[in-house]
């Protein structure tokens, strides 16, 4: 029901490579037409870069960091191109989650969107879904509009699929259309989906929900998760909680999503690697500290390149992650175009809590800029002390001044990173346990990740 140049992807590595040499070298002079950042970056440096016309010239280029888009993200969208005006028609604008206190928008345009199309049904391709597929969107309505809500919608409509949205989240302003958690589990049963999709941990509740109640969803059998890690143990939890509710298997499908790309890398298989969805649209690479890429199956940090788009564009941008990554073609299902082999977690300072990233710098800047705060600390956890695989959650610890209120402290904090915490107030000494040290531990991560 589609088209495109690499149609399903099992293609040789030489010919995936040749269409992206032949994406980029188109892609890079518009960028040095058009990009405000780009263009000015390099002119600056002295880099020529319409005349980057391989992926190996790719390593000539310097890294983008993360901290540059947050700066100004108006200045990484394409200007638009004459004679070509359509294609740069602003479509729709999603929010990178909790990336700064001003969460930093990814532009669309009309062009893009198309690709998005493209990427959201090769990803259901990928992971097993089709036009016969009945999927329960369970990702919350946010403030700021996030992809994840936005494209499982979209996903169902290029491929063919119905769909049925959870609608969890907070209500926002006067209007009162999210639904509580137990009109969420009715609907759910009420649709009999085939798939949930949605983060891990709260797919794992509604599950809970429907088995306690004793109800069945009898043609469940997928469960497509982003946004958190997908743990063994939270598989087998999830695996075991949906086959006792289903008549058929159930197959647990994790992806690693990011908004600069509008879609998620998943899995054919569990253990295949995530799987590059739209190489037409972006390259992946494996870089060491310097920028230069490493050589294939070894850890670097991972960065995306964007081959065509309109909007919101990037070179060898760093998303956070370290990874493994393989450019041979998948041994399950044989598709080529770049695959995460191993994910060997973030770096930096980001973390992902309930699915949002969040910049822990920004929130011990705003701690540590509140003058009603004596002392504090940061613990991510789970919600539940004796389930691992419970919902995160975020407490803040302070020892108060005389003026401190802990209610304009979670609003405050919630504000700056979009995550509601609970603030409770504790002694000097159980910040300082180790007074021997020349620092407070600040920031505790108590979830298991194994």
């Amino acid at each position: 029901m589609y088209n495109s140049p690499l149609g399903d992807l099992r293609r040789s590595i030489d010919e995936i490579t040749s269409y992206q040499e032949l994406a980029l070298s188109k892609m890079v002079k518009l960028i040095a037409q058009n990009h405000p950042h780009y263009s000015k970056k390099f002119r600056e440096l002295g880099i020529e870069i319409s005349d980057i016309s391989t992926l190996a010239a790719l390593e000539s280029l310097p890294i983008t960091e993360k901290s540059e888009l947050v700066l100004n993200p108006d200045n990484f969208r394409l200007k638009p191109a004459a004679g070509a005006e359509d294609e740069y028609v602003i479509w729709d604008i999603v929010y990178s989650a909790g990336t700064s206190s001003s969460p930093t928008p990814i532009y669309q345009t009309s062009y893009d969107f198309r690709g998005i199309l493209l990427a959201q049904i090769r990803m259901a391709e990928i992971r097993g879904m089709d036009n016969r597929s009945r999927i329960m969107n369970l990702y919350p309505i946010t403030t700021h509009p996030h992809g994840a809500w936005l494209r499982a919608n979209n996903a169902a409509a290029a491929l063919g699929a119905s769909i049925t949205a959870g609608m969890s989240g907070r209500d926002f302003g006067s209007f009162e259309l999210t639904r509580k958690s137990a009109e969420i589990v009715n609907l759910t049963v009420d649709t009999n989906p085939t798939v949930l999709w949605g983060v891990p941990s709260y797919i794992r509740e509604v599950l809970s929900k429907v088995a306690s109640s004793g109800k069945k969803l009898p043609e469940l059998n997928m469960i497509a998760v982003s946004g958190e890690p997908c743990t063994s143990a939270m598989r087998k939890s999830l695996t075991e909680l949906a086959e006792s509710v289903s008549n058929t298997a159930v197959k647990v499908s994790d992806s690693l999503g990011a908004s600069e790309l509008q879609c998620g890398l998943v899995e054919c298989e569990f253990g295949s690697g995530f799987h590059n969805p739209a190489p037409e649209l972006f390259f992946l690479e494996a870089l060491d500290q310097n920028g230069r890429r490493v050589a294939e199956g070894e850890i670097g940090s991972l960065a995306i390149t964007h081959l065509d788009r309109r909007g919101t564009v990037l070179l060898r941008y760093l998303l956070g992650d370290k990874v493994q990554i393989t450019y041979k073609n998948c041994e399950d299902c044989g598709r080529g175009g770049g695959r995460i082999v191993a994910h060997k977690g973030r770096e930096g300072r980001f973390t992902k809590i309930r699915g949002n990233l969040v910049n822990l710098d920004e929130l011990l800047r705003v701690l540590a800029e509140n003058t009603s705060i004596l002392e504090f600390q940061i613990e991510i956890h789970k919600q539940s002390k004796t389930d691992s695989l419970s919902l995160d959650e975020l407490t803040i610890r302070i020892v108060p001044g005389p003026s401190c209120n802990t209610s304009d402290i979670a609003d405050q904090v919630s504000k700056a990173i979009k995550i509601k915490p609970v603030v409770v107030v504790v002694s000097r000494e159980e910040i300082w346990v180790n007074e021997n040290s020349l620092k407070a531990t600040r920031i505790i991560d108590s979830r298991d990740y194994s």
